[in-house]
């Protein structure tokens, strides 16, 4: 099963990062299900994922007051929903220009996501 494969090898790393993004935060948790990833695993990846989350939004609160001052706090949320999303972005740009690559190739079979 693919999805088992992909969890055994970044399950981890999927769990991590999907608490800084948005869209994948919904979904990380049944991906990880269907792919069997066991559920040790699961929680001490989440529960590293958790504490990075919180410390990093902690911190950069209170350094982007310090900086920033509380009127231009505004600006760094949209900074942080920029760079949340950029993954997600950055990941549909090289998934497309691999199809169009390919397409040229009709021997060459796209892998499904």
């Amino acid at each position: 099963m693919a999805t088992q494969k992909f969890h055994e090898k970044h399950g981890g790393k999927t769990i991590i990062i999907a608490r800084f993004m948005p869209a994948v935060r919904t979904f990380a948790p049944v991906i990880a299900g269907v792919g069997r990833m066991g559920y040790r695993r699961f929680a001490a990846f989440n529960a590293i994922g958790g504490v990075g989350w919180v410390l990093s939004m902690t911190f950069l609160g209170y350094f982007a007051s310090e900086v920033l001052g509380p009127k231009q706090i505004e600006y760094l949320v949209y900074g942080v929903v920029v760079i949340s999303i950029l993954p997600l972005v950055i990941g549909a740009i090289r998934h497309r220009l691999g199809e169009k690559k390919n397409s040229g190739n009709p021997g060459v079979e796209q892998a499904p996501l």
